[in-house]
């Protein structure tokens, strides 16, 4: 997972020379091992389940979040704002059955405005239930 300031506007890191590294996250280091299954999805406010899934996001400098569900973005693709979470799910990829990877998952929420929220794990409501 990767954070990056697009100074130059074309949607894709281009190394610091062009834009700038904020932050980076190695979910799995070895594609061969995998450790962590995860997904970005996006659930509209007002739903229970998502919307888009497999959704890249974009964070803008007021604190908005948009999505998008093009993985493959050029310089016209486009972002939705301000319509829902981007829903983080996590859990342990060598997790067999349902039960261990629910028990195993953790679920956090960014709203539209950029708040964080990690589910705590008696939180009922759908949007922070590992499916």
């Amino acid at each position: 997972m990767l954070a990056f300031g697009d100074k130059n506007g074309n949607k894709t890191y281009d190394g610091d020379t062009a834009d700038v590294l904020l932050r980076s996250v190695v979910l799995n280091d070895d594609i061969n091992d995998k450790r962590i299954n995860y997904a970005f999805n996006h659930i509209a406010f007002g739903q229970t389940q998502p919307t888009a899934d497999r959704v890249v996001w974009t964070f803008n400098q007021n604190g908005t979040f948009g999505y998008s569900t093009n993985q493959d973005l050029t310089n016209t693709s486009r972002f939705v704002y301000s319509d829902g979470y981007i829903q983080i799910v996590l859990t342990d990829a060598r997790a067999v059955s349902d039960a261990d990877k629910k028990f195993r998952s953790a679920v956090v929420l960014i709203n539209s405005s950029g708040r964080v929220e990690v589910c705590p794990r008696n939180d009922r409501r759908t949007v922070c239930q590992y499916k």
